[in-house]
């Protein structure tokens, strides 16, 4: 796999058509600069020419058959024309890229447009839902039935294509219109009230009536109390270093970019195995800290022991919500984002020490919640395969890494005005696991891909490898390892 599979470009996300106006602009730019250099070149053969006319040698301004004057000429006149089609390629590729930028922008408006048409559309026609479930699911297990790796690989190719991506990227902030075509209120104040509402509020929104629903027993999408507590250290473990609260933890050699970020992201699968990593290192006598989240373990949405569960995730993304929580009924934030901060803590951070947090697929949120949290002092910040595409980091520098055929980074919804760098990859796993539906969200594959990240020539994400280097200073930290569990 070549490094043409990965795509550098701004804040957004889209399937595999998206295009990258950076890159246009950059080559653009390049372009400039190669005409500067050639105007150079064309001013230094006027003088040259002139030089040689003020010298008494008549030749060189003339165009005798033995005249070198001629071949002057011949290279005067050619730079002249290069320079030109130089200004008029460079002029077309920066038209290219404001056009391209505009089209996409409009083609996303239109896509929201019409996913919230088309849960309003769902929502009013309520009645056919029953005869309609019957039918898919009877037609469904029967192809099933008769071909089942097809009517899986059809199933998986579906959610990889671009189109339904989109759709799946517009459908978390069109809850509020299904909802109001249920309830039969009209299409245009229902498109109206809509666009003030994007996922995170409509995902605020259901907690909000989990909340409710609670108040009659039910304990679905209910946040409880979390406790953080150390995995156990081996017994080459350093002892406590800095401040009196540090901990115990095993030595570590700084990350040399962000591959070697991804590497360290822990992978938990049962309740029990650490879901967060802390890094401590000290530069110029002061601690940093890289923080690593693991991704969701448990998908259900009826709370238990495990803090990285469906509930969890949903309330990440109901974080960035914009309306003030206090209007509404009391939400407790993210387990996974309350786990990470007291796991800072109880390694000896201070929220006013460098952090740089770093998760996978929900774990990527709350390291982008975490970038976004104005009482600790992040400096940058990585996402990986995460459904960020909501919070906005404002200027922080951010990385985030996203398969254009994963499903889960376009759940987010929205995208945020910020200035984050987005690479994008695309064919990223074997044909023989094209039948499953989430073959391209996989840690070890988002691994991969962030080590070809380090390969690449762009200046950003270059800027950026060179802030992960020179956050450690070159020193070797002191890991130490988080199990978060929710309190029954």
């Amino acid at each position: 796999m070549s490094d043409d599979d990965l795509m550098v470009s701004s804040s957004g996300v889209g399937g595999a058509a998206r295009v990258a106006t950076e890159a246009i602009a950059a080559e653009a730019s390049v372009l400039g600069a190669a005409a500067y250099r050639i105007d150079d070149w064309r001013e230094r053969l006027r003088v040259t020419m002139l030089g040689l006319e003020a010298s008494g040698i008549r030749d060189a301004t003339e165009y005798g058959t033995d005249s070198f004057g001629i071949p002057l000429a011949h290279a005067r006149d050619g730079l002249d024309r290069l320079l030109a089609e130089l200004a008029d390629l460079r002029t077309s590729l920066t038209e290219a890229a404001a056009r391209y930028g505009d089209t996409e922008a409009r083609i996303s408006a239109m896509g929201d447009l019409g996913a919230r048409v088309a849960a309003y559309t769902a929502g009013l026609a309520w009645p056919l839902w029953l005869p309609g479930a019957i039918i898919g699911r009877h037609l469904f297990a029967g192809w099933r039935t008769f071909d089942r790796r097809g009517a899986d690989a059809a199933f998986a190719r579906v959610l990889r294509d671009p189109m339904v991506l989109r759709a799946l990227h517009s459908a978390g902030g069109s809850v509020d219109e299904f909802f109001a075509g249920l309830r039969g209120v009209p299409l245009p104040i229902a498109l109206m009230v809509g666009a003030k509402r994007g996922a995170p509020e409509n995902a605020r929104a259901l907690l909000d009536a989990a909340a409710l629903a609670g108040l009659l027993g039910s304990s679905y999408l209910r946040e409880g109390p979390v406790t953080v507590r150390q995995a156990p250290t081996p017994q080459s473990a350093l002892p406590p270093a800095g401040r009196a609260s540090a901990v115990a933890g095993r030595p570590t050699p700084p990350p040399a970019g962000v591959g070697e970020l991804a590497r360290r992201v822990p992978s938990p699968d049962e309740v029990g195995d650490p879901q967060i990593a802390v890094e401590r290192y000290e530069v110029d006598g002061r601690p940093r800290w890289i923080v690593y989240i693991g991704g969701t373990v448990d998908f259900t949405i009826d709370p238990g022991e495990q803090a990285l569960d469906g509930t969890n995730d949903l309330a990440s993304v109901a974080e960035s919500s914009r309306f003030d929580p206090s209007a509404l009924i009391p939400v407790d934030s993210a387990a996974a984002s309350r786990a990470v901060r007291d796991a800072l803590l109880a390694a000896g951070a201070d929220p006013a020490d460098p952090v740089l947090p770093i998760g996978f697929s929900a774990g990527g949120i709350t390291a982008a919640g975490l970038v976004e949290d104005p009482e600790w002092h992040t400096v940058a910040g990585v996402s990986l395969g995460a459904p960020v595409s909501q919070v906005d980091v404002g200027a922080t520098p951010f990385l985030e890494v996203a398969h254009s055929d994963d499903l889960v980074p376009t759940v987010g919804g929205g995208t945020a005005a910020d200035d984050r760098i987005r690479v994008s990859a695309r064919g990223v796993f074997d044909e023989t696991e094209f039948d499953r539906p989430a073959a391209a969200h996989d840690l070890k594959l988002y691994q991969a891909t962030a080590a070809r990240v380090d390969g690449l020539d762009d200046p950003k994400v270059q800027e950026f490898e060179q802030l992960v280097q020179e956050f450690t200073g070159g020193a070797r930290g002191v890991r130490t390892e988080w199990v978060a569990s929710r309190d029954e």
